[in-house]
């Protein structure tokens, strides 16, 4: 509704004359069409809005709900204050065209509006995407039609991408030595094709499974254990200063939790030579079917009713909010607003989460703030209170289990032989140092040696 007001002036402007509006996946340098929807994490695509017509138009490209986990779409040169990203828009969308952020609790995205009185058929507007996390996500493409309110909440196309990162050839959650055992016997492999590309292990699809395949599988080595994090993307152009983690108060990022528990977690913030004095973040959950957070509102006459609490040093506290929203009342969102001294490190907020059926849940952070930041989440495992009576102990508990007492599959490839095969890549195929640094084999190479799972 708020987007629609906000519209509400542009759309009395415009003369509307109805035309085809189209969005594609394209290179991001080229633009040309992309093939597939398949995106790697690290590997950037853009999204073509164009027209074959030259009337006026106005529409959205969106994110909703936990696909705003999965990615993120992010324009093009910026006006701070506007929320205008003018390099987002092309010529023939005409010298008075819009690209605007718009985000919320629910959406984020971008609505664009052509020059209000004759833009010319072409490419409009161009926005990037980045894979966030593996898994489908869908964007949304709004056309939105003057008199018609429907056009403001019901996309008239969508799109699923397929966010691929993992190398998680056997399936079981952890890229591991039975994975790469199973990279091995593909090595060097020809004539890979769609779908089955090599049992998956042609992972650029060229045909072949080579060095720039084990690239990619090296760079995902032991994803699935406890503080595990993707690679940046080499797109984002930018250090981070500002890091926010969510932990129990043992400092765990993953627990094991009954079901009818509750458990209070905190959100950490660390800062490296970044100010800080807005808090704007939100915790959404990744299946709200197994688990819930009280969003009890702050009573200002009684504070001790709240679950939710902020804790944030220094604040103006005429500003401070944490609730369910109005669009998602799965999760829940803190604001803080420090005007004078920046925001201290450490816990700045706390929350109380409760289990509410078996299975692994995923609590995530959002950041809504002008500062950009790097997220840590949290993993629960949710088990049922029949497994904590049975072991005669108390079920909750930091899941920071030592390597040695950790059980799984034997894996088929002993560790020996997979140091061996990597040595003699190394040794033998001068084009992997030019693409990997010596250091970074090594380290990769150590971290298989180590490998006890």
């Amino acid at each position: 509704m708020k987007r629609a007001l906000l519209c509400l002036v542009y759309l009395i402007m415009v003369a509307w004359a109805a035309g085809d509006v189209f969005f594609r996946l394209a290179d991001p340098d080229t633009l040309m069409p992309r093939t597939t929807n398949e995106v790697f994490l690290g590997q950037p695509i853009s999204i073509l809005i164009y027209s074959d017509a030259n009337e006026p138009w106005q529409g959205g490209l969106f994110l909703r709900g936990q696909d705003r986990l999965r990615g993120r779409l992010i324009g093009r040169g910026t006006e701070p204050v506007l929320r205008h990203y003018p390099d987002s828009c092309f010529l023939d969308a005409g010298p008075q065209a819009r690209a605007m952020l718009w985000k919320d609790s629910s959406l984020y995205g971008f609505d664009f509006y052509t020059e209000p009185l004759d833009p010319n058929a072409g490419n409009w507007f161009v926005v990037d995407y980045q894979a966030l996390r593996p898994g489908s996500c869908t964007l949304e493409f709004y056309d939105y039609t003057p008199g018609d309110p429907n056009s403001w909440y019901v996309p008239a196309q969508t799109l699923v991408l397929e966010n691929t990162p993992s190398r998680d050839f056997t399936a079981d959650g952890l890229v591991n030595l039975e994975d790469f055992a199973h990279f091995a016997s593909y090595w060097l492999e020809e004539g890979c094709s769609a779908p089955d590309w090599c049992a998956q292990t042609d992972l650029d699809w060229d045909g072949l499974v080579g060095l720039a395949d084990l690239t990619l599988l090296s760079e995902h080595w032991l994803r699935g254990m406890p503080g595990w994090q993707p690679p940046l993307p080499p797109s984002a152009g930018f250090e981070y200063n500002v890091f926010y983690r969510l932990t129990d108060a043992e400092d765990a990022n993953e627990i094991t939790l009954a079901v009818g528990e509750s458990v209070r977690l905190y959100i950490q913030k660390t800062s490296l030579e970044q100010e800080v004095r807005l808090i704007y973040l939100e915790v959404a959950i990744s299946d709200t079917d197994l688990g819930w957070i009280d969003n009890t509102e702050y009573d200002p006459n009684n504070p001790g009713s709240s679950t939710a609490e902020l804790l944030a040093e220094p604040r103006y506290t005429f500003f401070d909010y944490w609730g369910p929203g109005e669009t998602q009342p799965e999760g829940i969102v803190f604001f803080a607003v420090s005007f004078g001294e920046p925001v201290e490190d450490g816990a700045v907020a706390s929350f109380l989460y409760t289990a509410s059926e078996p299975g692994d849940v995923l609590l995530e952070l959002i950041d809504s703030s002008y500062v950009p930041s790097r997220r840590h989440s949290i993993l629960i495992h949710q088990v049922d209170p029949m497994q904590s009576n049975a072991s005669g102990g108390q079920t909750y508990q930091s899941a920071s289990i030592p390597p040695e007492n950790q059980s799984g599959p034997v894996p088929e490839m002993a560790v020996e032989e997979a140091i061996e095969f990597l040595e003699t890549i190394w040794e033998e195929n001068p084009d992997i140092r030019e693409q990997i640094s010596e250091e970074q084999w090594d380290d990769f190479v150590e971290k298989v040696r180590n490998s006890s799972i």
